[in-house]
């Protein structure tokens, strides 16, 4: 449900906040060298129910020079469900930014409360494809409000590495 969302965002803040202070007591340290990885639980799926995860903190510095500050937060895949495009183990980093056209994007349908990972096609309507060939394709009216706000993008792919 969306207060199950929100209450998931607002543990992962404090959560933030509380391993910032200790990151500032380990001076060879950079807090902007960590993100937060969400771990859902159970195995990932077309169309998962997402109503709980663990978090960890991970190093990402090696990603900080091409990236920079876009990196907003890691996901790790848990399992094989989406290959060959992602495997178990994979970390995907999250951009919370504007998604564009072509982008991977992690959707929630917030009537549902399922959570999908699509690639965006910005057309009229737009198209949230599968990235393989198990699932069904989406289709949102970008202009009609009602049907928007059906749908939570929670952010886009901006690279994958391996666990």
């Amino acid at each position: 449900t969306p207060e199950e969302w929100y209450c998931m965002v607002l543990k992962n803040a404090v959560e933030q906040a509380c391993f910032a202070r200790n990151l500032e007591t380990v001076p060879s340290v950079s807090r902007e060298d960590y993100t937060t990885m969400i771990i859902p639980s159970g195995n990932m799926h077309d169309g998962m129910v997402y109503d709980s995860c663990s978090l960890e903190k991970i190093n990402i510095s090696g990603y900080r020079k091409r990236y920079g500050n876009q990196i907003d937060c890691a996901l790790l895949v848990t399992s094989d469900h989406m290959s060959p495009v992602y495997h178990a183990n994979d970390i995907l980093l999250i951009a919370r930014n504007p998604i564009r056209d072509g982008d991977t994007g992690i959707f929630i349908n917030k009537v549902t409360g399922l959570l999908y990972i699509r690639r965006l096609r910005q057309t009229d309507p737009w198209r949230l494809e599968p990235l393989t060939y198990y699932g069904q394709t989406f289709y949102i009216d970008s202009n009609n409000a009602s049907e928007m706000s059906h749908w939570i993008i929670f952010g886009h792919v901006i690279s994958k590495t391996r666990g």
